[in-house]
């Protein structure tokens, strides 16, 4: 039976990211990483097969009703047009490009830029701030339930005895404010996600300001 593992040091796309760049300020961000506003956001995001779903800088569970400085999960439910439209932009992007596999759009993970925790704004018991990244499923195909970074899989109730690992995929998101410049004040992210032996890194960027 397989435990959920300690994923609380950061992954390899991050430990890359942050060696290959020796200054100050990033190692001060690092060594500040329970900094809400410039800590960097560390997010292992793992298959089923492998481990629970962790997401955040410490154990948590996936909950129905958004929370201040939480993942949020289960109320947020895919449309059947948000889904066709995005089948439509996966098209349009040249996926599946010739592939006799048929594209499938399982769950999103919202991110935002500019907002607190990559999430959006709430108001929970009189107080303003924001949730984490909210995970919006397609209920036509797929279903989300709970979990703890520490839970054992497979789930007793699915009465299966074992698991056979499948994939096992990093997620590392930096966001920091640039200070000078002629985009002096702009908030940015360097996101890296690995898939099988490769790690591919974007810099996202606002392309208009935001006060």
């Amino acid at each position: 039976m397989t435990r959920g593992f300690n994923a609380f040091a950061l992954p390899r796309a991050a430990r890359a990211f942050l060696a290959a760049r020796p200054n100050d300020d990033l190692r001060d961000r690092r060594r500040a990483r329970g900094s809400r506003r410039f800590g960097p956001t560390r997010i292992c995001m793992v298959t089923a097969t492998v481990s629970a779903l962790l997401l955040g800088t410490a154990v948590q569970d996936v909950s129905a009703a958004p929370r201040l400085d939480r993942v949020s999960g289960e109320d947020c439910v895919l449309t059947s047009t948000t889904v066709g439209n995005l089948l439509t932009d996966l098209a349009t992007a040249g996926i599946p490009g010739g592939s006799p596999e048929t594209p499938e759009i399982a769950f999103v993970v919202v991110y935002s830029l500019n907002l607190d925790n990559d999430g959006q704004p709430v108001r929970v018991g009189g107080t303003n701030g924001f949730t984490g990244p909210v995970i919006c499923v397609n209920d036509q195909i797929t279903g989300i339930d709970p979990t703890t970074q520490t839970t054992d899989i497979p789930v007793p109730a699915t009465g299966a005895s074992s698991v056979t690992t499948l994939d096992a995929e990093d997620v590392f998101i930096l966001r920091y404010r640039l200070n000078g410049g002629t985009n002096d004040g702009d908030v940015e992210k360097v996101l890296c996600h690995s898939t099988n032996e490769n790690t591919d890194c974007f810099r996202i960027s606002p392309l208009v300001d935001v006060d």
